[in-house]
């Protein structure tokens, strides 16, 4: 690794929010533009029972289910 970050992969725990989505056929992809940078920022992978949205947002991954904050959704839109 460099110097800018760091990945650890291990099991995940039994009430990881996410593993709801294992196994679900991704039925479609979306990219993600922040309108005020005009820049891709993440996915957006549509699933059988939901949709999951993995962002890049400044040194940070974000793997969400849920809404961001206010400010952030309307730009996203």
């Amino acid at each position: 690794m460099d110097e800018y970050g760091q990945v650890t992969v291990g099991p995940a725990p039994d009430n990881f929010l996410m593993s709801r989505f294992i196994g679900q056929p991704i039925r479609a992809v979306h990219r993600i533009i922040d309108h005020r940078i005009e820049t891709e920022i993440g996915l957006r992978l549509e699933l059988d029972h939901g949709e999951v949205r993995i962002l890049n947002l400044g040194d940070e991954l974000v793997i969400t289910d849920t809404a961001l904050p206010d400010a952030l959704e309307a730009a996203l839109r």
